[in-house]
């Protein structure tokens, strides 16, 4: 998945004929568009036998406890004969410290490559945030266009795919704890 596309109709649309990197409406839609693929994602995890590893309910309660933000937002290209104009960000993801505790314990019993989660995250492009214990970041590529009549708004984001391989193994060593430890228990 290289790039995702949503579409946003909405009235407000109709009397703004550019848009802007920093808009709050257009940053929602590029969470939305990570919030789908990251679900996506968790959907095509198979177990061993190979079944879908969980259930959409619980893929969709995962996504849903983490939280997303846009930070140092900025216009990397704007043609002046388009409407469409590409965007840099660090996206920003917040893990509830429950579901980094759960990765980190599933990463050590199941003696994976990655020992923590700080390291698997790495491994996708996201750092570690300075400034709390739960928030991971990575550089974003996006763009923003109009339709040409002005009433939808889509949005674009080049570089998703590492980026939700990285959220979703979190995710996936996160719901997979208690499989992990009971496999582990069943062998002593």
């Amino acid at each position: 998945m290289t790039g995702m596309v949503v579409g946003l109709a909405g009235c407000d649309y109709f009397a703004k004929p550019k848009t802007s990197c920093s808009d709050v409406a257009d940053q929602n839609m590029v969470f939305d568009l990570m919030k789908t693929g990251l679900e996506s994602q968790l959907k095509n995890i198979m177990d061993d036998d190979d079944h879908k590893k969980f259930e959409l309910a619980k893929n969709r309660t995962s996504v849903g406890q983490l939280q997303y933000a846009l930070q140092s937002i900025r216009t990397a290209k704007e043609d002046p004969n388009s409407s469409k104009i590409f965007c840099e960000a660090e996206f920003a993801i917040t893990f509830p410290a429950k579901v980094l505790d759960d990765a980190e314990v599933s990463l050590t019993e199941s003696e994976a490559v990655d020992r923590t989660v700080e390291d698997a995250l790495d491994r996708y492009g996201f750092k570690k945030s300075s400034g709390s214990a739960n928030i991971y970041s990575a550089h974003l590529l996006y763009a923003l266009q109009p339709t040409d009549d002005g009433s939808q708004m889509y949005a674009e984001i080049e570089n998703s795919a590492s980026l939700l391989e990285g959220a979703a193994d979190v995710l996936n060593q996160s719901m997979s704890k208690s499989l992990i430890i009971g496999a582990k228990n069943a062998q002593l």
